[in-house]
């Protein structure tokens, strides 16, 4: 009986040591971060802070400063010029396309999490690229934009089609069922911007990439990119895709119903909701495949967000542990989904973004369907490419060349001139 007694008093003093642990863990001095993002991330940062203090993992405190991205780019640069980075804030949020640029252009500013504890394996492997520099991690994933083909399904029914029609195809199939909608409803299958968005995604989607491993631009001797320009070309010459001007085009192609759909990241489908006598009539889908290229999927990233942390940041691990804990952890699931309603996002961590329990609910607009579980299941097939911190510098460059093909130029000559282009502005 003094046995049972003892292990019982044994039993109680530990649980009352861990009960306070956790207390203290919650009520100890907060950590203070200063943050820079754009809205309304700030937020959905504060949400996760506030998960993260009642789950007794710590006490955070956030002082956010709102801005436009351009904004955040340069006072990064202003500030790294002045050389006192103790101005800069602990965490800045940055599009992941920018994160090769600014860690080449003012490197000392960023903090290596290469040995921090982030489990890339477990993330989104295409936005793990965007976030590595030089072999080295800079960014923690925050959202996962895979690209998404959205249709109008009644324009699909119209021509004997449904959306199945337009699942795990290719885009020769794609030709096929466009041809079909454009003569029954004098509309094309997909409208698209004036930019590198569509070859970018078709590209990706056959593991290629504009750049070389070692960042430098990959454009004049390039066969994967060869054969997108190509099938890129002959779909716009075929009427099915067509490319608009300027943005206000490209919105009311949707909107106004002047076009059958669109393909983009995924954030392209809250551009749709716009336009709300049209609710019921559209669906998502994964992109076509590029037959052409052996091994092409029918999935490619189009980029999103990442959380940089400072080389002022003075709590390393805390932060680390903080932002991992709700984007890629414990509180990763309760997290996307308590933050789904105000974002749309998709998280980039794998066990998370394939979740029936986070993204299972149905979406009346695109006609009942599970949307996001959908678009979830898309993430686990992203693959890693090669970037660049000329990427802004190569898309364009590519664009211009683009255009002067389909005005009827010589490919070769165009994409020399565009590798000439890039070497010239990024000294690569």
């Amino acid at each position: 009986m003094k046995n049972i007694r003892s292990i019982l008093s044994l039993v109680l003093t530990v649980c009352l040591l861990l009960a306070g642990s956790s207390a203290l863990a919650a009520d100890a001095e907060p950590m203070v971060l200063s943050v820079w993002c754009w809205s309304p991330n700030e937020d959905l940062l504060t949400t996760g802070a506030e998960m993260y203090k009642e789950a007794d993992l710590g006490n955070v405190q956030l002082d956010i400063t709102v801005m436009a991205l351009a904004d955040v780019r340069t006072k990064i640069a202003t500030i790294t010029s002045s050389g006192d980075l103790t101005q800069l804030p602990d965490v800045i949020l940055m599009q992941d396309t920018s994160i090769p640029m600014m860690v080449r252009a003012y490197g000392d500013a960023f903090a290596d999490l290469s040995n921090s504890g982030v489990d890339t394996a477990t993330f989104d492997q295409a936005k793990i690229a965007w976030d590595t520099y030089e072999g080295k991690l800079y960014g923690i994933p925050f959202d996962s934009s895979v690209g998404v083909a959205c249709y109008r399904t009644d324009y699909l029914e119209q021509a004997g089609y449904s959306l199945q029609d337009l699942t795990d195809v290719t885009w020769d199939d794609f030709q096929s069922v466009g041809a079909a909608v454009l003569e029954k409803t004098g509309h094309p299958l997909i409208s698209t911007p004036n930019d590198a968005t569509l070859i970018s995604m078709m590209l990706m989607s056959a593991g290629g990439s504009l750049f070389n491993e070692d960042g430098s631009a990959n454009l004049k001797a390039n066969e994967k990119l060869n054969a997108v320009i190509d099938l890129y070309s002959s779909l716009v010459n075929a009427g099915t895709v067509k490319v608009v001007t300027n943005w206000d085009e490209y919105m009311s192609s949707l909107n106004a119903g002047t076009s059958a759909g669109t393909m983009n990241g995924m954030w392209i489908m809250n551009s749709c909701k716009d336009a709300a006598d049209q609710s019921g009539l559209w669906g998502v889908t994964n992109l076509p495949a590029v037959a052409q290229i052996e091994g092409a999927s029918n999935y490619a990233s189009s980029g999103g967000s990442s959380w940089m942390i400072t080389s002022k940041c003075e709590n390393l691990e805390g932060t680390v542990a903080f932002l991992t804990s709700i984007m890629g952890g414990s509180l990763s699931d309760e997290y996307y989904a308590k933050i789904l309603s105000a974002s749309n996002y998709i998280a980039a961590y794998l066990p998370t973004a394939g979740s029936a329990e986070v993204y299972g609910a149905e979406d009346a607009f695109f006609g009942n369907q599970k949307v996001f579980e959908t678009l979830g299941s898309f993430v686990s097939h992203m693959l890693a490419c090669y970037t660049s911190a000329a990427y802004d510098e190569t898309q364009d460059a590519l664009m211009v060349a683009v255009s002067n093909i389909l005005g009827g130029a010589d490919m070769q000559s165009e994409l020399d001139a565009a590798q000439d282009t890039v070497d010239f502005i990024s000294g690569m």
